[in-house]
């Protein structure tokens, strides 16, 4: 399908066209039959035109062959001034990372952001810190941990044992290596 569609590149918004339409023309079983209205506007070379111009022409056709392309076709998209953009979103002063923040999300959202009560998340992970560090002092095998057969817990015990167990890999090497250095040392 990639090559029908120019090769776009697998990344956002590309990649979700090519994925969406994929899944659409299996649903449907036969391609292109349905056609969102993003591969419509990216076959008319509203995404780009390096996209539509390598398009497979027969898919093209087909994609561009229906009602709905015409429509989207004739649609005239507002392509405000800088200026105005400015005076609707918060005037000359604003930051322009807020400006393009408040003009693709909405002023809501980043109103709902600057008035949300401030975190700390240094803190957050300190328990799981404070938990592996008092865990790396005791001699132990393995640890599990697990809460009501939950599933990402055990998949988190089997992380912690893990890294406990290339903890203390690590610890024996950096004691033989201390200890072979220390032992060579005093001989001189």
């Amino acid at each position: 399908m990639r090559a029908e569609l120019g090769y776009p590149i697998m990344v956002t918004p590309f990649a979700q066209f090519v994925g969406s339409q994929a899944a659409i023309n299996v649903i449907v079983g036969e391609r292109y039959r349905e056609v969102t209205d993003q591969v419509i506007q990216y076959a008319l070379g509203l995404w780009g035109r390096e996209g539509s111009d390598h398009m497979d022409r027969e898919v093209k056709a087909k994609i561009l062959d229906r009602m709905r392309a015409r429509e989207i076709e004739r649609l005239e998209y507002p392509e405000p001034s800088l200026a105005e953009v400015r005076k609707q979103y918060g005037g000359p002063e604003l930051l322009d990372e807020e400006l393009l923040l408040r003009y693709y999300a909405g002023p809501e959202f980043v109103d709902a952001l600057k008035s949300a009560p401030k975190r700390d998340y240094a803190a957050i992970g300190k328990p799981v810190v404070k938990l592996i560090e008092e865990l790396g002092k005791k001699k132990l095998r393995s640890v599990f941990i697990q809460k009501n057969d939950f599933f990402p817990v055990r998949f988190i015990s089997f992380i912690i044992k893990i890294e406990l167990k290339i903890c203390m890999f690590s610890l024996v090497i950096f004691k033989n290596i201390k200890k072979l250095f220390f032992d060579k040392f005093q001989k001189v």
